[in-house]
């Protein structure tokens, strides 16, 4: 078998890669903001003893609601943006590198009749295991486990053999794939399954997608399909360049 899936995954969004969670929330506590004039208070309790919603005061000022932090600014007034954004928009950058590095869609060596799409697989470390472009022959997510050292034969479904080194195993349990294009839930006739379930099989367990699947329907299937097996999703990374790639 090969390296084990999370037990829940998480679809985020949002333009730059900025993520909006959609997983179900943690547990929560009290928590204590400040007031006017940099007073402390602490969050009323929902309900006292008596079942009689009640507000604890500071200062005399009862304590409201509390108010959500708001996002640090740069001097230019965008939005600080954590090391993960930042390397998942570099990544993504190679990703449409191997894109692109197909000549375009009619290009010598461009996938036509099928969408131009790029991946590359990266470990924790921020280390690129395998790239792979879509060409007449297979899809880009398969080149790029392939180069990764992950053979997939697509039978029924597709059938998945990892080196029995336990270092690149861990790797693999740790990685994330960047693909420009989401994989679809659609199989390519009866021979080869989905990109979907290909992703889902081989055990990576983080996925980061520039653009939605174009075929009326269908997008987003292939990323709630994901995160319905306990893969983490991030959508929108770089979206109007990968946008531009198809």
């Amino acid at each position: 078998p090969g390296p084990a899936l999370p037990r829940r995954g998480s679809i985020t969004g949002g333009v730059r890669g900025t993520r909006v969670a959609v997983a179900p929330p943690g547990p929560f506590g009290g928590t204590a903001a400040a007031g006017p004039a940099g007073r402390r208070r602490a969050r009323a309790p929902l309900a006292s003893a008596g079942g009689v919603e009640e507000a604890e005061a500071v200062n005399g000022i009862a304590a409201g609601p509390e108010t959500p932090e708001t996002p640090a600014a740069d001097d230019d007034g965008e939005e600080e943006r954590s090391e993960e954004e930042i390397r998942d928009e570099e990544m993504m950058a190679q990703a449409i590198m191997m894109a692109n590095s197909a000549g375009g869609e009619r290009g010598s060596h461009g996938p036509y009749p099928r969408p131009i799409c790029g991946a590359v697989l990266v470990s924790k470390d921020g280390k690129i295991l395998g790239r792979g472009r879509s060409d007449y022959d297979g899809h880009a997510v398969e080149y790029a486990l392939s180069d990764a050292g992950i053979e997939a034969v697509p039978l029924r479904e597709w059938c998945v053999a990892w080196p029995t080194d336990r270092d690149f195993r861990r790797l693999i349990a740790e990685s994330t794939l960047y693909v420009t294009l989401e994989p679809s839930v659609r199989g390519d006739g009866e021979e080869r399954p989905s990109m979907a379930s290909l992703v889902r099989t081989s055990g990576v367990p983080r996925l980061v997608v520039g653009c939605p699947d174009p075929v009326g329907g269908d997008a987003a299937r292939g990323a709630a399909s994901l995160h319905a097996a306990g893969v983490s999703v991030t959508m929108g990374v770089s979206g109007d360049e990968c946008r531009r790639l198809v």
